[in-house]
């Protein structure tokens, strides 16, 4: 039997000696954390090279890490001193490796495609605690065939996935990238419920996508969803189950003006950009500016010689000159910016399709937080009326005058003095004022 220097006390002990015997130095602690250093630095070489697309040396360091953690296993087995390697920390690398390895397998361009064997590896990262093996396998079967050979897309095994992943610490992201998921394939109904139930357990940034959702939906489907709480891995699916039972009793769920109007804006397909022409109306405009300009400049001089003043013809050509000035700039802009856009559908179409659909995402995020704000100030405003009357019925039962408009008790009387419409009748006749808010009111009002 090979023999080995005890860390410790360097003594020699057997090569498979756990617990060195003479100074009760755990060997194999130290074995593990050497060992887990190597693994991840194996780890952080592979991603890099999956960051450069390298994905056969990613492969050969991965294998590399995968094979240093089957001899620290083969090291505890053999010692068989009850050791278990979950406790150990080369095993908190293993659902690393096993994640790397299915991504690097998933990639289309890679020389180790395995779809089957990527989905295995994923699997087996999830399995080991790494919500990131879940996730990405849902996303596989989100983006399907247009981007993964060797899977097709289905939103339904993707919803089981997602769930797992959030069965696993409660993961909010998977829940909102369902909705998502759910949203961009056209169901808007789900998409909605499964962005606010993301939205409910933390996700604040699942609100934005359930709120350009939500503006599919009837108002009534809208209500049901606003008012589910208490979402939690082990009563989703109960949620969802409710959920589409009520939508199944309204007649009507989805506002289909609503969606015929986005679908012309937002969803028409992206076609090849005719190339753009120079409009010469802002130039044209531009010129007879100056021209009136310099008309008003002549028209001054021959004032000046007359003894008449006709300045006010100067200040009008100049401003419009400015006007056509700057709308010609504006018109100069979006020329350029047309033409960068058809050269860059010459050249390569597919990202010009990137583009303008980043675009339209970008348009439909800013309605989303416009609406968002606006939903927010509603209630805002509903909330202090709500308040305010509440406010105003104490103060009448107590018997307190108050403000009809803030529910404020300072209250002076004092006379009505003039007024733009009657003037100085009924000047001395007695008002009340607010002190708060500025309002008047007649007394007894």
């Amino acid at each position: 039997m090979a023999l080995m220097k005890c860390p410790n006390c360097k003594s020699d002990v057997e090569y498979n000696t756990l617990i060195c015997p003479f100074c009760d130095c755990k060997i194999w602690k130290k074995k593990d954390a050497a060992c887990s250093k190597k693994i991840k630095g194996y780890i952080d070489e592979a991603q890099k090279n999956i960051s450069f697309r390298s994905y056969s040396e990613a492969m050969k360091l991965l294998n590399s890490a995968m094979r240093e953690y089957v001899d620290f296993e083969k090291y505890l087995q053999i010692s068989n001193n009850g050791i278990d390697i979950e406790d150990t920390q080369c095993f908190c690398c293993l659902k690393s490796i096993y994640l790397h390895m299915g991504y690097v397998k998933a990639q289309p361009e890679s020389p180790h495609h395995n779809m089957s064997s990527a989905i295995k590896d994923l699997e087996h990262s999830g399995d080991l605690g790494e919500v990131l093996g879940y996730l990405n396998i849902a996303r596989l079967y989100v983006q399907g065939g247009t981007k993964f050979s060797g899977v097709g897309k289905d939103i339904s095994v993707a919803k089981q996935w997602y769930l797992k992943a959030f069965a696993l610490d409660n993961n909010n992201v998977a829940i909102n990238n369902l909705g998502v998921a759910y949203g961009e394939d056209g169901d808007q109904r789900l998409g909605a419920f499964y962005c606010w139930c993301a939205y409910k357990c933390g996700n604040d940034k699942a609100l934005d996508n359930y709120n350009a959702y939500k503006i599919y939906l009837v108002a009534e489907v809208q209500r049901y969803i606003e008012a589910i709480n208490n979402v939690s891995c082990s009563n989703i699916e109960e949620l969802t189950d409710d959920y589409v039972e009520f939508c199944s009793k309204n007649a009507d769920i989805y506002n289909h003006k609503q969606i015929e109007k986005l679908k012309k804006q937002n969803k028409g397909p992206i076609a090849m950009p005719d190339k753009p022409t120079r409009k010469n109306k802002q130039l044209l405009a531009a010129l007879l500016c100056s021209f009136t300009t310099l008309m008003s400049i002549f028209l001054i001089m021959v004032a000046i010689d007359e003894g008449d003043s006709f300045g006010w013809w100067i200040f009008l050509g100049i401003f419009m000159l400015i006007g056509a000035i700057a709308n010609f700039s504006a018109s100069s802009k979006k020329y350029k910016d047309d033409i960068d856009d058809y050269e860059l559908a010459q050249r390569d179409f597919e990202a010009y399709k990137s583009k303008k659909l980043l675009e339209r995402k970008q348009e439909q995020e800013r309605i989303a937080r416009v609406r968002a704000q606006q939903e927010r100030d509603r209630k805002a405003l509903e909330k202090a009326e709500q308040e305010i009357s509440q406010k105003r019925a104490e103060n009448l039962q107590k018997g307190i005058p108050c403000c009809p408009k803030c529910a404020s008790t300072r209250i002076v009387t004092m006379s009505r003095g003039y007024d733009w419409f009657w003037g100085f009748i009924g000047s001395n006749e007695p008002v009340n004022v607010c002190q708060s808010c500025g309002h008047k009111f007649k007394p007894g009002t």
